[in-house]
């Protein structure tokens, strides 16, 4: 499938940034102290979320070490943190906290994070952080849940066919002028059952193009929309050993979505291109 956005979460993957610092502008003064470690966290996770390119949000889980190195007249809060993963995918308005973590058998994707906030005169940024991100190990999904769907790589064929199938009923159900096209490969699980075979489900992002959904045009040449214009939606889909499909969008209007955070991409109104 043209266009694709894969990223295996079957591997181990960074999350670094270190150019844009996200500066605190609550107000609170801040202290150099190891006492600012819970707000600094909270910090870092926002920071974290905010810059986080693809896939889902992370909340904090634990703070295991915390240090001040302090300078003449500032300082710097060291801090390594677990995250674990939750089921909003970064296109999701809802803040991080108000995100429900994934459970451990639907093979969940845990993180460790290096965090430094800079306090010069009261004021906290989280000038860089460098997140390690990793599933819950297979042998551990064995173990907890031996009949649960597993997780596939994000380019599997079998895999493939099921995202297709589910944006293409979308696209057919839907009742929106505009045609939506894939943005990323959320994840794939496969499970076997007696009755239909070998499933696959399936959860995709999705935004709206500058297409009409019911014109016959080249489908590749369909562009996303603008953030300011688009909406975005997370798609869950199953297709059936027998080849049924069941799609279920939960989609985010245009003003209330997050940006997509895909720098450079290409928005606007290009001509189409009829068949």
């Amino acid at each position: 499938m043209r266009g694709l956005v894969i990223l295996s979460v079957l591997t181990v993957w960074a999350l670094n940034c270190a150019s844009v610092p996200t500066r605190d502008t609550s107000g609170r003064h801040w202290s150099c102290d190891e006492k600012e470690k819970e707000p600094g966290a909270r910090l870092a996770m926002l920071s974290i979320n905010n810059k986080h390119f693809h896939g889902y949000k992370f909340q904090l889980s634990n703070i295991t070490f915390s240090t001040v190195e302090k300078g003449q007249s500032d300082c710097k809060l060291h801090l390594e943190l677990d995250l674990q993963e939750t089921t909003c995918h970064i296109i999701n308005p809802k803040s991080f906290e108000e995100c429900d973590i994934r459970q451990d058998y639907e093979t969940q994707v845990n993180a460790h994070c290096n965090v430094t906030l800079s306090i010069t005169e009261g004021i906290a940024e989280v000038s860089k952080h460098s997140c390690n991100t990793e599933p819950v190990s297979a042998e551990k999904m064995v173990r907890m849940c031996p009949d649960c769907p597993i997780l596939l790589p994000l380019h599997s064929p079998e895999g493939l066919e099921s995202v297709k199938a589910g944006l293409r009923q979308f696209n057919m159900d839907h009742n929106y002028t505009s045609y939506f096209k894939l943005m990323e490969v959320g994840r794939i699980k496969s499970g076997y059952m007696m009755m239909t075979g070998m499933n696959y489900y399936a959860e995709l992002a999705i935004v709206e193009t500058d297409c009409n959904a019911k014109s016959r045009i080249d489908r590749h040449a369909c562009k996303p929309l603008c953030p300011d214009e688009a909406r975005h939606g997370l798609c869950k889909s199953t297709l059936l050993g027998n080849g049924q499909v069941d799609v279920n969008c939960e989609i985010y209007e245009a003003l209330n979505a997050s940006s997509p955070r895909t720098p450079g991409r290409e928005c606007g109104h290009p001509p189409h291109h009829i068949h």
